[in-house]
């Protein structure tokens, strides 16, 4: 089924993200258009400024787990969100842990100045990702593009959620070891035996920190809990081909190709 897919993002929203990776896991072919902020002159015809938006043949809609409910309802062969499992609870606390807990994560590494350099060079990066995909950053304005985060509202009230944590460091080591909890013995999130929702929100976030290698992030590649589940994630979309959100990034960031073939 092809009822024209358009998913309307920008590189750096994690919930933009998790809508591109469940287009892929589930095999959807999408077109896909880069927004501009702060004005997003390409969403105005839905009269917001907020990502991501999707939309399928002339409908579209907002918010990210309410549109991964909507793709399964359009599109049924791979469900990521299937109600009928005595689990899905288990499912949707989990995908609330992303929203409450690993999204805040990430958004204090981006205005917290803790590590100075480190806080410079993701600045750097991410305003260099900006400028590859959508709008285009002055170089010069790559040195100041972590102040200018600092100034977004919405980042630092997310990143509050997270601020009980004494410095980065301690806030690292405690969301590594809660995601191997939540992968407990596998071979997805909360013990499910097949891709949910919960794994693609989760995925998002840690490939958004490995794959720029933004310094300082939690390295949840180094845990081997967590870098066997992220190849098991990714051997779930082998042979389907997309373009990655990011300029130049890999496709995997675990999966050894080699094996699978």
């Amino acid at each position: 089924m092809n009822n024209n897919v358009t998913l309307y993002t920008h590189a750096l929203s994690p919930y933009g993200l998790k809508v591109f990776w469940a287009l892929i896991h589930k095999r959807i072919p999408f077109d896909m258009v880069c927004v501009s902020p702060p004005e997003f002159p390409e969403l105005s015809f839905t009269g917001q400024t907020v990502v991501p938006v999707l939309k399928v043949a002339e409908e579209w809609r907002l918010d990210s787990t309410p549109l991964i409910h909507w793709l399964d309802e359009i599109y049924t062969d791979i469900s990521l969100t299937d109600h009928s499992s005595d689990r899905y609870e288990c499912v949707e606390a989990l995908d609330n842990w992303v929203t409450e807990t690993l999204i805040p994560v990430f958004f204090r590494h981006l205005i917290d100045g803790e590590n100075f350099w480190n806080w410079i060079i993701t600045g750097i990066k991410l305003a260099s990702t900006m400028n590859k995909t959508t709008a285009k950053v002055p170089k010069w304005m790559y040195l100041f593009w972590g102040y200018a985060l600092r100034r977004a509202e919405f980042l630092t009230k997310s990143a509050a959620k997270v601020n009980h944590y004494p410095s980065l460091a301690t806030m690292n080591s405690a969301v590594i070891g809660q995601l191997e909890k939540h992968i407990g013995d596998g071979p997805f999130m909360g013990g499910h035996e097949r891709l949910t929702i919960a794994d693609i929100s989760t995925y998002a976030q840690i490939y958004a920190c490995a794959a720029p290698s933004l310094p300082g992030t939690p390295d949840f590649l180094n845990s081997t809990k967590i870098r066997d589940w992220v190849a098991r994630v990714e051997s779930e979309r082998v042979g389907f081909n997309f373009q990655p959100i990011y300029p130049g990034a890999p496709e995997f960031i675990a999966l050894d190709t080699s094996q699978t073939r």
